[in-house]
């Protein structure tokens, strides 16, 4: 995706969101929103000058690059994936989130990002507006209890290669009744 840390990153994504919200920023302005030392940020806007992400001059104001405004966009995406899915799939309290999302978003590869993104778009345009299945994976998630539901068709659930035999006693290739589905 680009040849910068996750450290590199967050600056980034500071610079990026302080000049959408001020229009001008200076390096001052990006040790306060951190809160750290502004040698260390100095380092930083030092970095991403020198890889083309940022047009930078000590003591001077900061310019977001074509390329960088388009990497801080792309990751500030990739985090809001991540919080959906963390939220909508797996029933995490919202604002938990962020804080989750910003721990592994660095290191999940683009591939399983790729995958949450259609995951995700599936179940926005499925024909199930609330699927039994999310709805009870998060009932799971909140009381760590399968639903009796659950439990009635995964006891007839035989996943095989002839597709699901079991749920309300009709045999698939996938499960669109009873619990599982819609």
């Amino acid at each position: 995706m680009n040849n910068l840390t996750p450290s590199l990153m967050k600056y980034l994504k500071c610079i990026y969101l302080l000049l959408q919200q001020n229009g001008k920023i200076m390096a001052k302005d990006i040790a306060n929103q951190l809160q750290i030392g502004r040698s260390s940020v100095s380092e930083a806007l030092k970095a991403l000058n020198d890889k083309g992400y940022i047009e930078y001059k000590p003591y001077g104001q900061i310019k977001i690059t074509l390329l960088g405004a388009q990497t801080a966009d792309l990751q500030m995406k990739r985090h809001q994936i991540i919080c959906n899915f963390l939220k909508y799939v797996l029933a995490i309290k919202k604002e938990d989130t962020d804080e989750i999302a910003d721990k592994f978003e660095y290191t999940i590869p683009e591939v399983a990002i790729d995958r949450f993104v259609r995951f995700l778009n599936f179940m926005q345009i499925c024909s199930c507006e609330n699927p039994k299945w999310i709805q009870n994976m998060q009932e799971y998630a909140n009381t760590q209890k399968v639903s009796k539901k659950c439990g009635s068709c995964s006891g007839g659930c035989n996943r095989g290669s002839g597709g699901c035999v079991g749920c309300n006693g009709v045999s698939n290739d996938v499960c669109n009744g009873g619990c599982c589905g819609c």
